[in-house]
């Protein structure tokens, strides 16, 4: 590949899928960091959309039942950002140095990740209030079309933000309103590579992250959209597809396999996906810096 030119998609996800053979610590970090956590989410929140179910079983009463479940969640989700701390200190030899065979044993890699998980966290909340405030040129407008325009909109729990367009036509026009927010959440996309791979934290990992998409904004959301496409998105159909096969079966157990298979496409179509995203990352700072390598 001329180093002229970008890296297509299937280069990255052959990089990726190169990578993660001779990284025989993924193992261990994907099944008890990852699949066995994500589909105890699943299945505890399975189980507290079941009021009567918990009623059943637990004497102490449902609501505090369900406060138990949802600190469980809480708990099993911080477990599994860990995990995905992990999987980025191991992604960063694609952006450091020529990948090669892991050294490091799985006790290492969960000891030299776990300081980087609240850092990560923090991030990651900074990155999401920087991105609502620059989504707020898209809500407010529509928030005030909404309430001024008599398209007698009944908003609750489960009423979705599609209704508002479906009557409301003229919230279309709002649409590019957004354009300030997504060229955000594509710049700043590589705060979480940066943060573990290069240490750096907070609002230097954002501004890193702006650095090295300047002027490549629409390049670079073009290379994650097709990643996503070619990774994320199939592994999302054939969650709907299991999930609508397990739904009308009699088998109690139908459910909780289907959460299981689904927590190991997630988990797999994610891990390669970050994987990819590295390798783009490490190929876009070898041409502005002259460092890292896609191999």
């Amino acid at each position: 590949m001329p180093p002229s030119l970008p890296p297509s998609p299937l280069a990255l996800l052959r990089a990726a899928w190169g990578f993660s053979r001779k990284q025989p610590v993924l193992m261990p970090v994907l099944v008890w960091f990852l699949i066995i956590p994500m589909a105890l989410q699943s299945w505890l929140t399975r189980a507290g959309e079941s009021p009567a179910h918990l009623a059943l079983i637990f004497r102490q009463g449902v609501d505090l039942m369900q406060l138990f479940i949802a600190c469980c969640i809480l708990v099993l989700a911080l477990i599994t950002l860990w995990g995905w701390t992990c999987v980025l200190l191991l992604a960063r030899r694609l952006i450091q140095s020529r990948a090669g065979r892991a050294r490091a044993s799985f006790r290492a890699v969960r000891k030299e990740s776990f300081p980087l998980v609240l850092p990560l966290l923090l991030t990651s909340l900074l990155q999401g209030c920087l991105l609502f405030y620059r989504s707020l040129l898209f809500l407010v407008p529509l928030l005030l079309l909404l309430f001024l325009n008599p398209c007698h909109l009944t908003f609750g729990p489960g009423t979705p933000l599609s209704s508002a367009f479906e009557r409301c036509p003229l919230s279309f026009l709002l649409l590019p309103l957004l354009l300030p927010a997504i060229f955000f959440y594509v710049r700043t996309f590589f705060f979480d590579i940066i943060l573990v791979g290069e240490g750096r934290m907070y609002r230097a990992a954002l501004k890193r992250s702006k650095e090295m998409t300047h002027g490549r904004v629409c390049r670079v959301a073009g290379t994650l959209l097709v990643l996503a496409a070619l990774t994320l998105l199939p592994a999302f159909i054939l969650q709907i597809i299991i999930e609508q096969a397990a739904t009308p079966t009699l088998h109690s157990m139908a459910p909780f396999i289907a959460d299981l298979v689904n927590a190991m496409l997630s988990a797999l179509a994610s891990l390669f996906f970050i994987l990819a995203a590295a390798a783009y990352y490490g190929a876009l700072r070898e041409k502005r810096e002259g460092r890292g390598k896609l191999r």
